[in-house]
C-alpha cells in the first residue's frame, strides 16, 4: 500500500476586512479560515500558520511581546497564545465561554489578555496568559460589545463599547483576588450637548387621611427592574436619540477618543473615579473640513494627530488643538475602511477595507497609500455559475 501523506496548502486567499494586527515591526497577521496569515509590509511576501480545524473566530496580536492569540470556533472554545516567529504555544486558556469568543485584546504592559464571550455568556474576562490563569470575570447580562481594549498606560483599566453604551472598567486587586468594576459612561444625545440622566425619579405622594406617604423612587424601581437592566432603563417620555459609538482609541494621558456613527467625535477625560465627556466638532457645518456620518468608523492615534476612516474610503487626519479640530484628507483607498492599526514605531499605518484589501500609509512619506494585499486584484476567476431560481451569479475566485 502506498504511503499516506498529509497535503500542505500552497495557495491561500480569503480576507473579509476583519481585525488585523502587527506581530513585529513589519509583519501583519489576520485570520483566514482556519489559518493565520502573515504579510510582510515591506517585501509583500506572505506565509501562514495552521490553526484549529474548527476555524478561528477572532484574533489578537501584541507587538510588544511578539505574541498572537486565536480563539477557535465550536462548543467550549479555547484561547491559544503563540510566540512569533517560532510558533510555539505559550498558553492554552479554557473556561471563558460556552459557545463563542467574540473579542480578544492584549495589554500593552504585562502578560494580560482580555476576552469577551457572546451568546449565552456575554462575559468579560481578564487572563494572565503567562500562568494560564483566569484573574476575574464579569457578566454583562445580555449586552453585546463592539470592541474592547486596555489602557496603554495601565493594564488595570479597560474600555468597552456597544451599539448603545460605553463603559470604563477597573481591575481591583486584593492579594490574589481580582474583581472587575464597571463605570458606565452616559452617551450624549445627537445634538452633542445634552447628556441623558438615566436615574429618573418621579415625585412622591404626601401623607393623606387614607394612607401613608410614598417615597420618591426611580422609575426603574417602580417597574421592578434590578441590576444592570435598571441602570440602562430610560422611560419613553424621557428618552432621546443617543449617539452610537463605533470606534475608539486611548491616548498616553489616559484620555479616550470615541467615534460615533453619526459623525460625532467625543473626548473622554478619565480623572480617577470620575470622567468628563467633551464633544468635538471638526470644521464648520456644511464645509469639506467637517466629518459626515460614517467618517469615523475607525480611529488610530499618532503624534501628528488622530487618523480616522470610514464608509467614504478616505483617510482623514484630525489635528486637535484645545476645542478646535482641523480635518485633512491624507488619501483614498476606494472602499469602506474597517480598521486602522499603527505599528510599534507609529510611522506606518495599516488600513483594512471591507472588500478585503490592506493598505499602508507612511506618516513620513505621506504622498500616497500603498497597496499591500488586495484579494480582488490577485485572485483569478475559476468558475462562474447561476444560482436557481433567480438569475444571481456565483463567481469563484
Amino acid at each position: 500500500m502506498a504511503e499516506c501523506r498529509v497535503l500542505s496548502p500552497r495557495w491561500l486567499q480569503g480576507f473579509g476586512g476583519g481585525p488585523v494586527g502587527f506581530v513585529d515591526h513589519t509583519t501583519l497577521c489576520f485570520a483566514s479560515g482556519c489559518f493565520v496569515r502573515f504579510v510582510d509590509t515591506q517585501s509583500h511576501k506572505w506565509f501562514f500558520f495552521k490553526g484549529p480545524e474548527t476555524g478561528i473566530n477572532t484574533l489578537a496580536s501584541s507587538v510588544k511581546s511578539n505574541r498572537f492569540a486565536i480563539a477557535d470556533c465550536g462548543l467550549h472554545p479555547t484561547i491559544r497564545v503563540f510566540s512569533y516567529p517560532h510558533f510555539q504555544c505559550s498558553a492554552i486558556l479554557k473556561g471563558g465561554a460556552e459557545l463563542e469568543i467574540s473579542f480578544l485584546s492584549f495589554s500593552y504592559t504585562g502578560p494580560y489578555l482580555a476576552s469577551f464571550s457572546g451568546l449565552p455568556d456575554f462575559s468579560l474576562c481578564v487572563w494572565d496568559w503567562m500562568n494560564c490563569t483566569l484573574l476575574c470575570c464579569h457578566s454583562l447580562h445580555g449586552v453585546n460589545l463592539l470592541g474592547l481594549t486596555f489602557n496603554p498606560s495601565n493594564w488595570k483599566q479597560l474600555f468597552t463599547i456597544g451599539d448603545r453604551h460605553m463603559s470604563i472598567w477597573s481591575v481591583e486587586q486584593s492579594d490574589n483576588v481580582y474583581l472587575l468594576r464597571s463605570r458606565p459612561v452616559s452617551l450624549p444625545s445627537e445634538d452633542g450637548k445634552e447628556v441623558i440622566d438615566e436615574d429618573v425619579v418621579l415625585p412622591g405622594r404626601h401623607d393623606t387621611m387614607l394612607g401613608l406617604s410614598v417615597p420618591n423612587l426611580p422609575v426603574s424601581a417602580r417597574a421592578g427592574l434590578i441590576g444592570e437592566v435598571a441602570k440602562r432603563f430610560v422611560p419613553r417620555n424621557f428618552s432621546k436619540q443617543l449617539l452610537r459609538p463605533c470606534s475608539f482609541c486611548w491616548t498616553s494621558a489616559s484620555q479616550l477618543f470615541v467615534g460615533c456613527r453619526e459623525g460625532h467625535l467625543l473626548q473622554i477625560d478619565c480623572n480617577g473615579d470620575s470622567f468628563t465627556i467633551s464633544p468635538l466638532f471638526p470644521g464648520p457645518p456644511g464645509s469639506e473640513e467637517t466629518l459626515q456620518p460614517g467618517h469615523v468608523n475607525a480611529l488610530a492615534l499618532q503624534k501628528l494627530g488622530l487618523f480616522a476612516g470610514g464608509t467614504d474610503g478616505k483617510l482623514h487626519q484630525l489635528i486637535i488643538q484645545s476645542s478646535e479640530v482641523k480635518v485633512h484628507v491624507c488619501g483614498d483607498v476606494g472602499s469602506s475602511i474597517s480598521s486602522l492599526v499603527f505599528g510599534e514605531d507609529h510611522e506606518k499605518l495599516a488600513i483594512t477595507t471591507e472588500r478585503g484589501s490592506i493598505h499602508m500609509y507612511s506618516t513620513l512619506y505621506s504622498s500616497s497609500v500603498e497597496v499591500v494585499l488586495d484579494m480582488h486584484s490577485t485572485a483569478p476567476f475559476i468558475s462562474v455559475d447561476t444560482l436557481a431560481p433567480d438569475n444571481t451569479y456565483c463567481i469563484v475566485s
